[in-house]
């Protein structure tokens, strides 16, 4: 059982410490750039930061989601390389699937409020703006608050858990 346990503690911290460089690294060089931010922009720096938290918690329903594969997938007493290796793959395809909804998510939500509102957000974005970026930041944690849950039942609506068979 210990195995187990290691396994899920290895397999939960690299997969979150990886989705959230994968999401860091979107920001810092693809919307950063795209957008033409400046290195020093506070107002980007919280938005920034309200996506990590918000992709955090949507993770975290994903993972809740990964471990209980790997402990429905090793529950005989039978423990083999094996089910570690195919419970740590219904994990990472949880996570996959995950950071695509964290993204569609989010990036569904910001453009329907950045069209909702009377602001060009983007652009009091570039001019540091900062009570633009708490009002974003706040509606991006809301959104996350609000989805985190269904994202994990998603994952594990997609990726149903195999039929395992035990006679005790």
């Amino acid at each position: 059982m210990r195995i187990i346990n290691l396994t899920q503690v290895i397999t939960v911290f690299s997969l979150g410490f990886l989705s959230l460089y994968f999401v860091y690294f979107v920001l810092t060089n693809f919307l950063k750039q795209r957008l033409d931010i400046g290195e020093n922009n506070t107002s980007y720096a919280m938005l920034s930061a309200s996506i990590l938290i918000a992709t955090s918690l949507f993770m975290v329903s994903v993972m809740n989601a990964g471990v209980s594969a790997i402990q429905f997938l090793n529950q005989a007493d039978n423990l083999s390389l094996e089910t570690l290796l195919i419970s740590s793959g219904y994990v990472v395809a949880f996570a996959v699937i995950g950071l695509i909804f964290t993204f569609l998510v989010l990036s569904i939500g910001l453009f329907i409020f950045f069209r909702l509102t009377a602001t060009n957000e983007i652009e009091q974005l570039k001019l540091n703006n900062i009570s633009i970026a708490i009002i974003s930041s706040a509606f991006i944690l809301g959104l996350a608050i609000i989805m985190h849950e269904q994202i994990g039942h998603l994952c594990e609506t997609l990726i149903p858990y195999p039929k395992i068979i035990q006679i005790r």
